[in-house]
């Protein structure tokens, strides 16, 4: 990518963004790439932002996932030694969450294989436009206050195939997780705090990953300033990452989050116009 502030800060934001949001950001990715004609995929780059969103994630669900570790803690000790009982539906969420990273783990596994074979326009633009129908389908059905109470380790595992599948370009891991949620009768307060949850893994092997590509790759060619520009690509997608999460615990008190479907299509037809220019 060219060493350009802006370009830098605009990319930043713009990941930050789309990774919480019922949008691609594969897609995103490739208009920047069009528009601004610049190498969108550089491992330094990507595992710092990768890095940043992890953490916007953990500190939005901190109060969750202490909660989570807490009463996991308690269910793990001797009945006779405990103070008070276990909050059960804390340990059925770790445990439904448990039973997605199963599936999300091998998802990334082929995330090289799917770039390789899925990375083409036509294919994105498709997908684009299967993302803005699963998106949008939901607001058909009627609501419900489904929870890990009522749901089962294989609903687990769904989960988790929905949270692995966006290594293929154009495929949304919230738009997934809250459409797969939102079929199954939970409620969107529900399904987001899952899908913000599941993000976490899925954050981490992405960042895993292209910490492998990086060693690969050598950092002999790193200077000084590509890596402060890499820096402030980082902080922007943590501000766009933070925003995106509020944004959508917001949605899900309000309104849901079947209106990304429009844009899912209108970001489909911007690619299919670059597609019918080059």
């Amino acid at each position: 990518m060219e060493k350009n502030i802006l370009v830098y800060i605009l990319y930043g934001l713009v990941t930050g963004l789309s990774e919480f949001l019922p949008v691609s950001s594969s897609g995103h990715q490739y208009l920047f790439s069009q528009v601004l004609d610049v190498n969108t995929y550089e491992p330094l780059l990507s595992l710092i932002i990768h890095l940043a969103c992890l953490v916007a994630v953990v500190v939005c669900c901190r109060r969750r996932l202490l909660h989570i570790r807490r009463e996991w803690k308690i269910s793990a000790t001797p009945p006779r030694k405990r103070k008070r009982p276990p909050d059960m539906m804390a340990v059925l969420d770790s445990k439904l969450l448990l039973a997605g990273c199963i599936p999300l783990i091998a998802g990334l596994a082929f995330g090289e294989w799917a770039y390789k074979y899925c990375h083409s326009l036509p294919v994105l633009i498709g997908i684009l436009i299967a993302m803005g129908i699963i998106g949008y389908i939901p607001q058909f059905f009627p609501g419900g206050n489904r929870d890990s109470r009522s749901m089962t380790q294989a609903d687990g595992i769904v989960l988790g195939i929905c949270a692995g599948l966006p290594v293929v370009p154009g495929v949304s891991r919230m738009g997934l997780l809250t459409s797969f949620g939102l079929l199954r009768n939970c409620s969107k307060e529900y399904i987001l705090d899952m899908s913000l949850l599941l993000s976490i893994p899925a954050l981490f092997g992405s960042a895993l990953l292209d910490g492998i590509y990086l060693i690969k790759a050598g950092i002999a060619g790193i200077t000084g300033f590509y890596a402060f520009l890499c820096c402030l690509a980082a902080a922007m997608a943590f501000c766009g990452a933070w925003a995106a999460i509020k944004l959508m615990q917001y949605l899900a008190v309000k309104i849901g989050f079947s209106e990304f479907a429009f844009y899912n299509w209108a970001l489909a037809l911007t690619c299919f116009i670059f597609y019918l220019m080059t």
